[in-house]
């Protein structure tokens, strides 16, 4: 009985996390509006890595701070392209938005 009601407590939390989350850009499908510099091209990596909640953004305070940007921007191109090939929300988009991500590169 107390394993159970664990297990339920512990979907609870799992699925007010998952409500909670704030959900990750969408590039491609929902790029920023306005006119692009690359101090802002450097900024949208960056929110874009850590909102993916994944180990990258703790690992690359081990990368030397004059390169992580750059190593920050290189993650967010290929999690992007990632994201196409298996993220729900590019559905009938996948090869399209790998087009478009190969010509932007």
């Amino acid at each position: 009985m107390i394993r159970s009601l664990l297990r339920s407590a512990r979907l609870r939390l799992v699925e007010a996390d998952e409500v909670a989350r704030p959900q990750p850009p969408l590039p491609w499908l929902d790029p920023p509006p306005g006119p692009w510099t690359v101090e802002r091209a450097y900024r949208y990596c960056e929110d874009f890595a850590r909102a993916h909640q994944e180990n990258f953004p703790v690992a690359s305070h081990f990368v030397p701070r004059a390169l992580r940007p750059h190593v920050i921007a290189l993650y967010a191109f290929v999690r992007a392209a990632d994201d196409f090939a298996d993220e729900p929300q590019y559905e009938g988009h996948r090869t399209q938005a790998m087009d478009t991500w190969q010509d932007e590169l």
